[in-house]
């Protein structure tokens, strides 16, 4: 494949890996940008496929083995003691057999984020939070569901006491705080809501200085509000308030249009109000509460400092210009991060610390690396680290030699 920039032409079927936001607008706004990580956003096109199959063809031509809809049900480890011998895996027929493991087993699948109860006990903070990728496997059953951190418990091993979430804070809910059942084209984060807004709580408080980076909104939500909401709340002057080229246009996550609102709107998604009153009856929140959070975010604005929570006075602008737009989101989760405890070499690790012979974990199954805080501008750190550790198991399994082999 080529690397390309966004702005070359695309054929619509070769492969062509490109950075999303490259080169820059003219007028882009460096400097201040609202999304300065962006610039390392990259895309494959047209789509993940061709490059799966790719490592597939290769993996297959040097004498890999890959069993397809097929699912690892139980580690072998007699007695709990000793080397792990191997899995049991299930077909899709139903039918079970045992995978002896000539070296070692290496846990890659995934996290936990759609087991309930998992996430109840290690992450309990996040029965607010919805999953936005809701994968299902060949069965048409959920998928990171934690099978590899059960298996590994089952067998002796020690797990993270919490995990860490990979955060989305914007994704946009109905009245009743639920997911869409349809986006209809348009993206999982409404049109300018996710921009630099007023934001509010459901009785209408203001949260937060709104131009915080990337995941950040998510905790004042998660620690403020009762039901983990927000809203957003702009006028129909927005385009022409807001910094030409401070802010992202178009990505997978939104597209910041007046043609995404309107189509927002038409879904139920986000509401169009000619009054402000209106607008704080339908949301339902406490008509002095609002009514004063909105006066006072209006006479900040006037004033161009943001007293109460230094917004960035770029973005300090009077919500005045009827009709007036509200939408509301919640935080949403891609993933878990928090699994089986491993040392440097991604041995994971009996409850005395101590190397379980023959079991390696890499990935959101592996724990050990975050805490509890996912780094949200460190891009690509889930993915990147789950590549390179799993390359680091393999070389330690098959006793080759790299950076740490000698610890």
């Amino acid at each position: 494949y080529v690397v390309e920039a966004e702005s070359d032409t695309y054929d619509g079927k070769s492969m062509s890996v490109r950075k999303m936001h490259w080169p820059h607008p003219a007028e882009a706004n460096i400097a201040d940008d609202f999304y300065p990580i962006f610039d390392d956003c990259q895309i494959c096109l047209p789509d993940n496929g061709p490059y799966i199959q790719n490592m597939v063809d290769i993996c297959e031509k040097a004498g890999v083995q890959f069993l397809y809809s097929t699912f690892a049900r139980q580690l072998v480890r007699p007695d709990n003691a000793g080397r792990v011998e191997g899995v049991i895996v299930e077909d899709e027929n139903g039918d079970y057999k045992k995978i002896t493991a000539s070296k070692a087993v290496l846990l890659a699948t995934g996290d936990y984020a759609s087991n309930a109860e998992m996430m109840s006990y290690y992450v309990p903070w996040s029965d607010r939070f919805m999953s936005i990728f809701p994968n299902v496997d060949a069965k048409g059953e959920k998928t990171n569901t934690g099978d590899g951190q059960q298996m590994g418990m089952w067998i002796g091993a020690d797990m993270d006491e919490f995990a860490c979430g990979d955060l989305w804070p914007f994704a946009a809910v109905m009245m009743d705080g639920t997911l869409p059942t349809t986006f209809e084209g348009t993206h999982f984060y409404a049109g300018v809501a996710n921009l630099p807004v007023l934001m509010v709580d459901g009785a209408g408080r203001r949260l937060m200085a709104e131009n915080l980076p990337f995941q950040s909104p998510s905790i004042p939500k998660l620690t403020c509000t009762p039901d983990g909401c927000a809203w957003s709340i702009w006028d129909s002057a927005w385009k022409e308030k807001f910094p030409e080229g401070g802010y992202m246009v178009e990505d997978y996550t939104a597209s910041n249009t007046q043609e995404e609102v309107d189509k927002n709107v038409e879904n139920g998604i986000t509401f169009k109000f000619d009054t402000i009153e209106e607008l704080c009856e339908h949301c339902g929140f406490d008509k002095d509460i609002f009514i004063a959070t909105f006066t006072r975010y209006n006479e900040l604005c006037e004033a161009g400092e943001d007293l109460d929570f230094y917004k960035d006075p770029l973005w300090m602008n009077p919500i005045d210009t009827p009709p007036f737009y509200a939408s509301k989101h919640c935080s949403s989760m891609t993933s878990t991060r928090g699994g089986l405890k491993n040392d440097e070499r991604c041995r994971v690790l009996d409850k005395e610390g101590r190397p379980i012979p023959g079991l390696y974990a890499a990935g959101n199954t592996a724990g050990s690396f975050y805490g509890n805080v996912y780094p949200p501008n460190v891009m690509g750190s889930g993915i990147g680290h789950g590549q390179c550790f799993a390359w680091l198991a393999v070389k330690d399994i098959l006793g080759l030699d790299y950076i740490h082999a000698n610890i």
